[in-house]
């Protein structure tokens, strides 16, 4: 049964990628075992000379050196013409190939150094057949093997191109198979087993020199393509990496910009707001007004203030100045500061449980990071609700404060999109009070960065459990650590 052509293709192409890998077959031209693309190509040939040039050269000279020091067996073996022998060896064929490959150092002729390979090679392999066409007739040792050598050497060490080296493998046997037939006295069985021995060596160097050039350039493509996705993927972090830089630079500028005139609206409100307290509002809405006015204002200012901290503590430019810091004092001029707030909400805040500890940190850093989630657990909390401070020793040393609401709680994909920076939940507990989604985050780099863990537990719809994990002896700086329970 004829077998179907597209399983003989299929089997042509195991083959091959067995050989030569899975690659695309518009890549090589397969006859000249070269790239298809003569762009391509040309690199691959550059590459050659100003990579691997200096180690073929070195690669040259060792097959120089052992094709002199075989003028031994010469000695061995010839008498009559000897003189005639090892003049063609060492005399002409041995400094001709010297010579040929010092002339590479010279920078015109770097590339042609596969040429000028294959012209040593030629003079090797053919000074071979002349030695052999004068051997004595009786007792000579197969100097065909010195053929071998050199069409080994050639095809499977030193690198030259498929065309260039077939060319020398068949001129060097065509001239063998010339002098043992008409120019050399041999036997029929000599003729026979001679012409065995040279065919045999020429179609494995051809194998050997086709496979290894092909080889060759896959390993430069894959290398090539390699270098160009790592470019490529470099290219792409800078402009990341200049995209979120820009838009550091941005927030940064913004909040400059919008401080000023936000802290002249709430002064002069305030001032408004003190005259209007002499001035008979018929309608009464005036103070009302001014209240308005003032509550927005603040808020939008404290809106721009964590913005900037955040554009800050992104691009790295927050100074901490770590103090021996009362942690209960702490956490009580934290309380004190969300007085207002919590009562607006009426929310009751205990602190009475925590444990008396001095701690490394910087106070004004990290009263604003506990300020945000304070702040936070005000948001997600109802109407007579209650926020516990606790805190205490733990057996390795470290400290661990809890501050723990009985709220609306979140599920965990919530928590884990809390930690992002301007994310936002339907749940008020992961947008924070001023809905830009900045307060966690921050509160989070802030005492990541002084070697602290923060950790969430929640429960929707029962409250959340934020823990603080203080180690005994904190660090200026620590990379973030985030940990969702």
């Amino acid at each position: 049964m004829d077998q179907h052509p597209s399983s003989r293709g299929g089997f042509l192409k195991s083959i091959g990628a067995a050989f030569f890998g899975d690659i695309a077959r518009d890549q090589v031209s397969w006859w000249r075992a070269a790239f298809a693309d003569h762009t391509l190509e040309d690199h691959y040939q550059r590459y050659l000379v100003d990579i691997e040039l200096p180690k073929e050269r070195l690669v040259n000279y060792f097959g120089i050196l052992t094709y002199i020091s075989f003028g031994v067996l010469d000695l061995m073996t010839f008498s009559d013409r000897l003189s005639e022998v090892l003049w063609l060896r060492w005399g002409i064929c041995s400094p001709l190939a010297i010579l040929l490959i010092t002339s590479t150092y010279l920078k015109p002729m770097k590339p042609y150094f596969q040429w000028v390979t294959a012209l040593v090679m030629l003079i090797g392999g053919l000074s071979m057949v002349r030695m052999i066409a004068i051997l004595p007739e009786e007792g000579g040792p197969p100097y065909i093997m010195g053929i071998l050598t050199i069409f080994i050497f050639y095809s499977c060490i030193q690198r030259m191109h498929f065309q260039i080296a077939a060319a020398v493998f068949l001129i060097t046997t065509v001239t063998y198979s010339l002098t043992i037939i008409y120019f050399s006295s041999k036997t029929s069985v000599e003729i026979a087993s001679g012409h065995f021995f040279a065919i045999s060596i020429t179609v494995v160097a051809l194998a050997t020199s086709y496979t290894q050039e092909v080889r060759s350039r896959l390993v430069f493509y894959r290398n090539r393509q390699r270098e160009l996705d790592a470019a490529f993927i470099e290219k792409l972090l800078i402009e990341a990496t200049a995209s979120d830089q820009s838009k550091i630079n941005f927030l940064s500028i913004l909040s400059h910009e919008l401080r000023t005139p936000l802290h002249q609206i709430i002064g002069f409100s305030e001032v408004v707001k003190t005259q209007m307290q002499n001035v008979s509002d018929s309608d009464g809405n005036m103070p009302s007004f001014l209240d308005q006015i003032h509550t927005s204002a603040s808020g939008l200012l404290s809106m721009i203030g964590k913005m900037l901290r955040y554009a800050d503590a992104t691009a790295g430019k927050i100074k901490y100045d770590p103090d021996q810091c009362d942690l209960r004092y702490l956490v009580e001029t934290v309380v004190d500061q969300a007085f207002e707030k919590a009562a607006e909400a009426e929310v009751m805040i205990d602190s009475s449980a925590i444990e008396p500890a001095t701690l490394n940190l910087d106070h004004i850093h990290t009263a604003n990071a506990l300020g945000h989630i304070l702040d936070n657990a005000i948001a997600a909390s109802t109407k007579g609700g209650r926020i516990v401070f606790s805190g205490k020793s733990s057996d390795s040393g470290d400290y661990l404060l809890k501050i723990e609401d009985f709220g609306s709680g979140m599920t965990p994909d919530q928590i884990e999109t809390a930690f992002k920076p301007f994310s936002q939940t339907e749940n008020a507990r992961t947008r924070s009070i001023d809905g830009i989604g900045l307060g966690l985050t921050l509160s989070q780099k802030i005492l990541s960065d002084q070697g602290a863990q923060l950790k969430l537990d929640s429960t929707l719809g029962e409250g959340t459990t934020v823990e603080i994990r203080f180690p005994a002896n904190a660090p200026e700086a620590a990379e973030p650590k985030l940990v969702s329970m």
